[in-house]
């Protein structure tokens, strides 16, 4: 199922945040795939696109920055996906 994720930083945590991107992206699990991930050029925000299989591995991919961090996350559908559920729909379509 793919995610977003938008973030924001407090200036105070954003030399931690960039600290712990350079070392190992922890929470990470192996069963997440990160699409994409972007910081705003003034480095207190970020937008990730990321596949993961459950609620529990997001759970797990954010636990190590809920300390730090605003974490917003929503499913997402891609265009395709939604145009099938719209057609699947009677008053949608």
């Amino acid at each position: 199922m793919l995610f977003m994720l938008h973030c924001v930083i407090e200036p105070k945590n954003r030399d931690e945040n960039l600290r712990r991107l350079k070392e190992a992206r922890i929470g990470e699990p192996s069963d997440i795939k990160v699409l994409g991930a972007w910081l705003s050029v003034t480095q207190l925000e970020g937008w990730v696109i990321f596949d993961a299989p459950d609620a529990a591995a997001v759970a797990t991919l954010f636990r190590g920055w809920t300390d730090l961090n605003v974490n917003d996350v929503t499913p997402i559908l891609g265009v395709d996906d939604m145009l099938q559920v719209f057609e699947a729909s009677p008053s949608l379509a």
